[in-house]
């Protein structure tokens, strides 16, 4: 199982549409959105996209980048029996290939794979467009 923390501060327009693009990929089971204690109304408009797939979350404070995603990983970790963890910026933009990809890569024991999109934009700020 492949689940996915999605870490949203201030920006539900970005993180669903991240969302839109990752619910029908069948590599990613599970995504938990952790809002990390939004000023806006971005936490009540997420939670209206809870589904099967899809669970919404609101950290107890904004403790930074790290303390949001490892609330969305301790959720995963105890409310479902993931094999790898993947942690995806709202910005981020890749197809489904690159999730078996990155799963062909590692071995059979559970992962916490970091995704940081710094990684991803220089690939496509060097015209390679999305990630493959």
């Amino acid at each position: 199982m492949v689940g996915c923390v999605v870490l949203n501060f201030n920006d539900s327009k970005t993180t669903i549409e991240l969302l839109n693009r990752m619910k029908n990929m069948k590599s990613i089971d599970m995504i938990v959105v952790v809002d990390n204690c939004s000023t806006d109304d971005s936490f009540s408009v997420l939670k209206q996209y809870t589904s099967k797939k899809i669970q919404v979350i609101q950290s107890e404070k904004n403790g930074g980048y790290g303390y949001g995603n490892n609330c969305g990983i301790s959720f995963l970790k105890k409310n479902f029996d993931c094999d790898y963890i993947l942690i995806a910026n709202p910005d981020v933009i890749f197809e489904e290939n690159v999730i078996q990809k990155m799963k062909d890569a590692f071995d059979e024991e559970t992962v916490i794979v970091n995704w940081f999109v710094s990684l991803f934009l220089h690939r496509i700020s060097a015209g390679a467009g999305t990630i493959a």
